[in-house]
């Protein structure tokens, strides 16, 4: 079936496929049982700390672009989060 790959790969591969599923499956679960606002929130702080941390701790260079694109997206939040 996968050619090559002894019966400990394949457990191994199954198992990992598993451990993926599980923690988005409770997720989801979750997030039916959540406001729509209690549960955006952490989608923008998500890729911000991953920003922060790929500046901080394995030092990429920082783009102009990219700033901005934050900058926006930030300043979008905070005028439609003033708005509610």
């Amino acid at each position: 079936m996968f050619g090559g790959h002894d019966a400990v790969t394949l457990v191994l591969l199954v198992g990992a496929g598993i451990l993926t599923a599980l923690p988005l499956m409770a997720f989801a679960a979750a997030t039916r049982r959540l406001d729509l606002g209690t549960v955006a929130m952490p989608m923008y702080v998500n890729p911000t700390l991953q920003f922060l941390t790929a500046i901080s701790v394995f030092d990429e260079p920082l783009q102009i672009a990219r700033v901005v694109t934050f900058t926006l997206i930030w300043a979008g939040l905070f005028v439609f989060s003033w708005s509610a």
